[in-house]
């Protein structure tokens, strides 16, 4: 008699292992929260000191949600659909798996092109914006290394074979990059039959956000402005 190997009994335990980072992790979530809170309170405090807390507030919202995302890519825990239970059980779960998975990393690694671009552009621009001295570009520069790292360790899984991962990479950029840049013959034509692919995607499984994400890289990449696409 054969046994079977245990499944892991956490997603992380699959993917990238932080070891005994998860103190870490929480400290540097309360801190940005904490901030959000205190920064608005000791500007009514201090009145005559202004502490410009409302755009600290909006970019510690942006950091922080990066922050989040990416731990929610690291544990497994997007909001997610699918067409049924019963559709991803068996031997057809780990064939979803695998090409939601390559969706996802898809649009991910589209999304740190058009953040990369976003940040890029505004170099010189809005140079006091935040908190009346920080530049604005380097509030948005944690987006695209955030997505970059969120495409890591969603692509990476302990103890799965180079064909395996070979054939995710692939299909990420057929999913991804590749998809936006195929002569389709019309950019309606491109347009429906993206969406059409990201219901699939998202029925099998593939996080919601991802989802979103490429409605907004599929709009917007074929209207020429791809940094348009990402949310801030």
């Amino acid at each position: 008699m054969t046994s079977t190997p245990a499944e892991p009994k956490n997603p992380q335990d699959q993917g990238i292992s932080f070891g005994s980072s998860q103190k870490a992790v929480g400290i540097v979530a309360s801190v940005g929260l904490g901030a959000m809170v205190l920064l608005p309170l000791l500007d009514k405090l201090l009145g005559s000191i202004d502490l410009r807390s409302e755009s600290w507030v909006q970019n510690l919202t942006l950091w922080v949600g990066l922050f989040g995302a990416f731990l929610a890519s690291w544990k497994e825990k997007h909001l997610c659909i699918a067409v049924g239970e019963a559709v991803r059980s068996g031997r057809w779960k780990a064939r979803f798996d695998v090409v939601s998975r390559a969706g996802t990393i898809g649009i991910l690694l589209c999304l740190t092109v058009a953040s990369a671009i976003l940040t890029v552009g505004r170099v010189g621009v809005d140079m006091n914006e935040v908190g009346g001295w920080m530049p604005f570009w380097i509030a948005l520069a944690p987006m695209p290394f955030a997505f970059a790292a969120m495409a890591a360790v969603t692509f990476w899984r302990r103890g799965e074979g180079w064909v395996v991962r070979s054939g995710i990479f692939a299909m990420a950029f057929l999913l991804g990059p590749a998809m936006i840049f195929l002569p389709y013959g019309g950019e309606s034509i491109a347009r429906v039959l993206g969406i059409a692919s990201l219901v699939i995607l998202a029925g099998i499984g593939m996080p919601l956000f991802a989802a979103l994400g490429g409605v907004a890289l599929l709009l917007f990449f074929l209207d020429g402005i791809p940094a348009a696409s990402v949310p801030y």
